[in-house]
Parts: structure tokens; sequence; C-alpha cells
């Protein structure tokens, strides 16, 4: 008996490719998603049972093989196009990074997060997301906006009672500035 069943390691690849597409389906539909460590949680699975089933299947000569191999060259491939081009390799970089690299969590205040999203190497400056988490698994988008203060200045985070509204207070120590945003809850 193999030390690892590849029919196993099999159903865990395309089971964790089925949640996230069903995952996708509910964030459009129902616009409620798995909570960020899930979604972090299954890409792994996906990724590293992609290897290693690449190893286990080296034999065959059908086009899943080819498909588990992508889990390798593609890294090899993100890396040469940064070494090659700068640029051309951090747009690949970003579009390969935004599926393992968990969301920054800034700032919680009872069932709200407040977090800044990856945006890759070439994006615009402070763009922050709302979530409000919903039984332990799932969460949802309430709010979306952009500031010109940065993450290190964010000293509070406040949702009002009535749940339409929520405060981001910065303190800028270094000119002695604070501000408030408020921002519009869906």
């Amino acid at each position: 008996m193999p030390l690892i069943n590849k029919l196993i390691l099999k159903k865990f690849h395309f089971t964790s490719m089925i949640i996230l597409i069903i995952n996708f389906l509910m964030g459009i539909v129902f616009k409620i998603n798995f909570n960020a460590i899930v979604i972090l949680l299954f890409n792994t699975i996906i990724y590293v049972s992609g290897i290693v089933l690449l190893f286990l299947s080296l034999r065959h000569k059908k086009l899943l093989p080819l498909y588990y191999s992508l889990y390798i060259f593609l890294p090899v491939a993100v890396l040469l196009a940064w070494l090659a081009d700068g640029i051309f390799g951090a747009l690949l970089g970003t579009i390969f990074f935004a599926l393992l690299v968990p969301p920054d969590t800034i700032r919680q205040y009872n069932n709200y997060e407040l977090r800044s999203p990856f945006s890759g190497v070439l994006s615009n400056c402070c763009s922050y997301d709302i979530f409000q988490s919903h039984y332990l698994l799932f969460e949802r988008k309430v709010a979306s906006f952009n500031c010109e203060h940065s993450l290190d200045i964010i000293k509070d985070f406040r949702v009002f009672k009535d749940k339409k509204k929520a405060f981001v207070y910065f303190y800028d120590a270094f000119n002695g500035v604070d501000s408030t945003v408020t921002v519009t809850l869906e």
C-alpha cells in the first residue's frame, strides 16, 4: 500500500476546487463568502495536493499530469519573468500570489473587520474593506473605501449601533494631525 493514496488526494484536490467555485458563486448570488482563512486553507490544499499529485502521476501519459505540472512551473515562470523584466514579473507575481496571501486585518470591532486587501505591487495606496462575520465561517463585504491615509496610522475603528455607518480614526503622530473617515455600510 502506498504511503499516500493517489485517489484520496485527487478527491481532496478536486473537492477543494469545487468548494472554492461554490464560494465564488455564493459571493455573486448571495453576497456572502467563506471566511478568508478558510479560503486560504482550501487554496493551500489545492496547491500542495497539486504538487504531490504531479510527482505521483509522472509516469502516466495523460493530460492530468500536465495540469498538475502547472503547480510547479507557474512559480518558476513567475520568477523567471521577474528576473527578465521587472514589470512583467511583478504582474505575474501579483496574479499568482493573490491566491496565497491572506488579507491583512487592521482592526476589529465586534463582528466587523477592517482589512487592507492584497492588491499587488502596482496598486494605488490605501484601499480598505470592511467585512461582517456570520456564523464564524462566513463573511460579507459591507463597504469598500479609499483614503489618503496609510494603514500604520489607523488608531481605531467603530461601527454605530444602527449598523449603517462605520468610523475609522486616524492619527499621524509625526505631523500631529488626526482625522476621521465616515463609511456607509451596505
